[in-house]
This record gives C-alpha cells, sequence and structure tokens, in this order.
C-alpha cells in the first residue's frame, strides 16, 4: 500500500472517530444548577435531625420490633408503652422538628464539593421517630383520645411535607414517605368518629396543603445532576490512577476532551431537563421514559455508564412516587371534609363541588390525571385513574 492510500485511510479513520466523539461545545448547564439560598439557624430541620439520631435510645432489637408493631405483624400495648417511655426526649425533639420551616444540609451549600464523598444525612433517625409518634397516637386513639392522636399524625404530614420540599432526594423521599405514612394514619382517626366538627375542618385543610414534593423532586435532580456532572470531570484522574505510570492515558483523554468529548455531560443535561420537567406534570401524561439504550456513537466514560445503568431506573421511581403520595393526601382530604359535610348534611355531597371551600379549601385534583378525581357518593371517597386502583 503506497504513501498515498494510509495517509487517505488515516485521515478517513480520523473523520470517523471525530464525528463519533464530537458532541458540540461545552454543555450550557446553567439551568440545571440547584438555587443555594442559606436558610436562618432557628428554621433549619437540619441541626434537630443530627440530635434526633444521637439521641434515639432504642437498640437494633427493639427498633425490629417497633417496625414489626407499626407494619401490624406484631401486638403488644405493654412493649410499646415500654418504648415510648424511654424515648421521651426522642419525642419532643420530633415536635420541635415539626416546628421548623426548611432542611438544609450544610454540605450542599457549596457545589463545588458536591459529589459522591458528600457525607450522608441520618434521615433513618427522623423515620424512626415518626414511628414512635404514630404507635404513640395510636395508643391514644385505642384510649379514645381520638384529638390528641390526631395531632401526632398530623405532626408526621407536616414533618414530611417540610422535607419533601428538599433539596436532595433523599430528603424529598423521606418526606414523602412520612406524609404518606401520616396521612394514612390520620385517617383512622377521622373514621373514628371521635372528632368534633373544627377538628375535621382543620385536617381536611392540613391534608389538603401542596404536598411539596414536586418543587422538591426538581431541585433534587438539579444536585444529582451536580454529582454526575463532579463524576464526568474527575473520572479521567480515578480511571488512569495506577494503570498509567507515564500518564499518557489521562494526557490523551483529556486532550479529547478539551477538543469536544463532552457526550456524557451533554446526555447527562438532556436526560435531567426532562426528569426536571416532567416531575411537576400529572403521571399519565409526563412519566419519564422507561430505562433507554445509549445512542450508537456515544462514548461515555466507564464510571459513567455504570452510573447511568444503576442510577438511572431509581430516578423514574421517584416520579411515581411523588403522584402515589400526592394521591393519598387528596384521599384523605376528601374523606376527611366528606365526613364533616355528612356531620352537617347528615349524607355524603353528591359531587366534589359542594366540598369546596367550606370543607375543602381548594377542588382536589387527581395527580395521575390533572383532572378531578372520581368520586363515591355513597363511600365519600375518591377513586384514582391509576391502573384502576383505589387512591386509598
Amino acid at each position: 500500500m503506497d504513501w498515498r492510500r494510509r495517509v487517505t485511510i488515516g485521515f478517513g479513520c480520523l473523520v470517523v472517530i471525530g464525528i463519533m466523539t464530537w458532541a458540540g461545545p461545552p454543555p450550557q448547564d446553567a439551568d440545571l444548577m440547584p438555587s443555594v439560598v442559606p436558610v436562618p439557624d432557628e428554621q433549619n430541620a437540619y441541626p434537630l435531625v443530627l440530635q434526633i439520631a444521637a439521641a434515639y435510645p432504642l437498640s437494633s432489637k427493639e427498633r425490629y420490633i417497633l417496625g414489626q408493631q407499626f407494619d401490624g405483624n406484631i401486638s403488644s400495648a405493654t412493649v410499646v408503652a415500654g418504648l415510648i417511655a424511654r424515648s421521651g426526649g426522642t419525642l419532643k425533639l420530633f415536635a420541635e422538628l415539626s416546628r421548623r420551616t426548611a432542611y438544609q444540609d450544610p454540605h450542599y451549600l457549596d457545589l463545588a464539593n458536591v459529589g459522591p464523598q458528600t457525607p450522608v444525612p441520618p434521615l433513618y433517625a427522623v423515620v424512626r421517630a415518626a414511628t414512635l409518634v404514630a404507635l404513640r397516637s395510636d395508643a391514644l386513639l385505642k384510649q379514645g383520645r381520638a384529638t390528641e392522636a390526631l395531632a401526632g399524625y398530623l405532626q408526621i404530614v407536616d414533618v414530611g411535607r417540610m422535607f419533601a420540599r428538599g433539596p436532595q432526594l433523599l430528603s424529598s423521599g423521606c418526606g414523602m414517605l412520612l406524609m404518606d405514612r401520616g396521612a394514612s394514619r390520620a385517617l383512622q382517626a377521622v373514621k373514628s368518629g371521635r372528632l368534633d366538627q373544627a377538628k375535621l375542618l382543620n385536617a381536611a385543610a392540613r391534608l389538603s396543603a401542596p404536598s411539596n414534593a414536586a418543587a422538591g423532586l426538581q431541585e433534587g435532580f438539579r444536585y444529582v445532576y451536580v454529582e454526575h456532572a463532579y463524576i464526568s470531570d474527575h473520572a479521567v484522574d480515578s480511571i488512569g490512577k495506577g494503570k498509567d505510570p507515564k500518564g499518557l492515558f489521562v494526557r490523551a483523554e483529556k486532550y479529547l476532551a478539551k477538543r469536544g468529548l463532552y457526550s456524557l455531560k451533554t446526555y447527562n443535561g438532556a436526560l435531567f431537563r426532562k426528569l426536571i420537567a416532567d416531575s411537576v406534570k400529572p403521571c399519565l401524561h409526563g412519566l419519564p421514559p422507561s430505562h433507554e439504550l445509549l445512542p450508537i456513537g456515544f462514548r461515555p466514560y466507564a464510571a459513567g455508564r455504570i452510573l447511568y445503568n444503576i442510577a438511572l431506573p431509581q430516578y423514574e421511581k421517584f416520579c411515581v412516587r411523588r403522584c402515589e403520595v400526592d394521591s393519598h393526601l387528596t384521599a384523605a382530604a376528601v374523606a376527611t371534609a366528606a365526613q364533616a359535610y355528612r356531620r352537617d348534611n347528615g349524607r355524603f355531597p353528591t359531587g366534589l363541588g359542594e366540598l369546596t371551600p367550606v370543607y375543602l379549601p381548594v377542588a382536589p385534583v387527581d395527580p395521575y390525571t390533572g383532572v378531578t378525581p372520581h368520586y363515591s357518593a355513597n363511600t365519600g371517597e375518591i377513586l384514582s385513574d391509576w391502573k384502576g386502583a383505589d387512591a386509598q
């Protein structure tokens, strides 16, 4: 093969490689950056989370028993009473937590340091404390003290609503879990028939307040994008460490990155823009697409591909979970308002329009469809369009 043909083939290969790896200029991701607004110390729930984690008094065996009791797998009023008696400090801290207005982890204030190395906050302790509050309220409800029981359940909802507005996906997920648990338990108190009219109306208003989950997810996805970007920026150094003593591989990769190998960041940017946009849409109209194969010619770093394959299906679940929780909150609010209406009129309302604005401050919306949910005048409850399942 003469030198002219070799040059032609070589040049052609370079052109093909360039087309396959080139993804345009560096990504413009200012719209994907989270809004970092410091929260005053007296309003921030973060210090209380640390205190709850440090003060939680129960052993791993006792925590297991507590969980089984909460799930209804075992039942022992004596055991629960003993565990609650030992947890007075935790219960007081949780009550104070319900009065805080925001949650902000100080490790996320400087976006330049947000990455896989960022410490994970002990939010599990908040869920455990909420379990204690729920079981204490269950005991009060059995004693006929429905008003006190309802106050504890709504306390859990309020803490969940505060955590749900973020800003990290972990705090948003914790908030959604608490709202779901608090709302389902609150409905038990409502159906007990032991609450006066004022308490019913107050409970309906608090349950129908916005969950903040959609807004929290938007910020949460922005922070996850920052973590993805951190991995993209540091992947070259981590891949070359210890396996490239002369630094040739690292220098070659950095050379390509400076000249257009931005595929990983560009692709992640497009993905997270869609997640952010869809997280506020009705679930039957805006669910993120199923996990998809990477396009031909896409050349991400190995760390980025692994992260993509493992993590993305979990992100989709957060969006579905948001609609589930909003649906349960809406169902609990409607059922509570319908009970109050029935007390005044001797029957359930024939339609949801009869509940607003006296019994519900705002008209209910099905988070799956974005329109008025289906309602049963026989039971005073709503049905969701999600797979034909009962919203409750």
